[in-house]
């Protein structure tokens, strides 16, 4: 098992990925105050960033039901502990002569020296996305270190494929083509189908028999895919991953891609 570490996050891990916090394994984790007061600042906002804080404010309401996060809570099975420091974590440190209290990332940088003073056994990395922080960290002797695990992919297989298989009766495909109404519960699905996914349907006897689906809900029927050229620019697909793109580009009803 890897040596235990603390794991300092500041505001901009949180804002561009709102499950951070369970992304750590069994190390732990430690919030300034000053971290969740620039997340407040944002949960108004109707972008990317917004719907992060407000997935971030949320994780840590639940956390806050099961413990203190003054003190810690744990974070899961085989997960660390999360511990949000005050101001008052600084006043029992020195507070780096080169930094500025009125500055927010210097406020940030003056807790994980805290965090480092309190637990001298154990290697503290401050993990930002913002270069100039991690230049300032490593001139007053802190670790840093980037956040990349929304960019990290282990294999080719956890990368979405634009559409997901699934096994169907003979029968269904040819009732499909036929124009018949066809639903699939949910319950006959072992992964999650989102609002316009796409399928390509796989006879279960004869594999290359297959048909290409838009997924609504569980509620509605399958859509065939009504565009696959444009014919104004003379465009055809050429494969079902075009017409994907050609069926859901030319559909009015999706007004964003």
């Amino acid at each position: 098992m890897a040596t235990k570490r603390n794991y300092l996050l500041d505001t901009s891990v949180c804002l561009s990925d709102s499950d951070a916090i369970f992304k750590f394994e069994n190390h732990d984790l430690f919030l300034p105050l000053k971290v969740l007061e620039e997340i407040d600042n944002h949960k108004k906002r109707q972008d990317s960033v917004g719907l992060n804080a407000r997935n971030i404010i949320r994780n840590l309401d639940e956390l806050r039901s099961k413990g203190s996060l003054e003190k810690g809570v744990r974070l899961g099975k085989g997960k660390g502990v999360l511990r949000v420091m005050s101001y008052a974590s600084l006043k029992d440190s020195d507070f780096p002569s080169d930094l500025d209290k009125n500055v927010a990332d210097h406020i940030i940088i003056a807790t994980a020296k805290a965090v480092q003073a309190e637990n001298p056994k154990r290697k503290t990395y401050v993990v930002s996305r913002d270069i100039n922080m991690r230049v300032i960290c490593d001139s007053v002797g802190l670790l840093a270190e980037d956040y990349i695990s929304d960019k990290a992919v282990k294999s080719s297989d956890e990368l979405y494929q634009g559409f997901s298989e699934f096994l169907v009766d003979d029968q269904f495909v040819d009732r499909f083509y036929a124009g018949e109404e066809l639903y699939i519960a949910e319950d006959e699905t072992e992964e999650k189908w989102f609002p316009n996914q796409y399928l390509l349907l796989i006879s279960n006897s004869n594999p290359k028999k297959t048909c290409i689906a838009r997924f609504t809900d569980h509620q509605a029927p399958l859509r065939r895919i009504i565009y696959d050229k444009v014919s104004d620019w003379k465009i055809s697909s050429r494969n079902k991953e075009q017409a994907f793109a050609i069926d859901m580009l030319m559909d009015p009803n999706i007004k964003l891609l």
